[in-house]
């Protein structure tokens, strides 16, 4: 899943599916799966609408199972965004910190967001807490590395891509 190509995704979601199947209670796996869907709806050019729809489903069931839960909130900031809905976006996120201020992938999301706003140095931050975080994502460390380069931090940019070709 991690390597976000169509064969990936797809199987990421039959595992996912198959762990809801198990346990319909498993609202960490319901919020992995909306995340995966949109994933596929991003990267594969399969039906997207349809996609999102059962990304939107799959979260709502994460947080009716458990809105406390970090995770899931994450996955619908991912999710708004995706939609263009960078408020409603915001909002989830900071439920999310507010529930796990060490997620990782919640401060990544974070960081995306505030870059796509225009927010590049509070992005640049978020993506330093990120990579404390969680130092072997490469998502984490690619998203880092390209906004040091953005702001002229060439050598630690080069640092950091040096980092994410050795985790490929």
């Amino acid at each position: 899943y991690a390597r976000r190509s169509t064969k990936s995704i797809s199987e990421a979601i039959d595992h996912l599916l198959v762990a809801t199947n198990l346990d319909s209670n498993f609202a960490e796996a319901w919020a992995e799966l909306s995340d995966a869907y949109r994933s596929l709806a991003s990267y594969s050019g399969q039906n997207e609408n349809q996609l999102i729809q059962r990304a939107r489903e799959a979260v709502d069931r994460a947080l009716e199972l458990n809105a406390q839960l970090s995770e899931p909130h994450t996955s619908l900031a991912t999710l708004l965004q995706s939609q263009g809905d960078y408020a409603g976006a915001i909002l989830s996120i900071k439920r999310a910190l507010d529930r796990n201020p060490n997620n990782a992938a919640a401060r990544l999301r974070y960081g995306d967001l505030l870059h796509e706003t225009g927010k590049v140095q509070s992005s640049l931050l978020e993506f330093e807490k990120a990579a404390k975080l969680d130092p072997l994502s490469p998502f984490v460390v690619s998203a880092y590395a390209f906004t040091l380069a953005e702001v002229g931090r060439f050598d630690e940019a080069l640092s950091r891509h040096r980092i994410v070709v050795k985790l490929d």
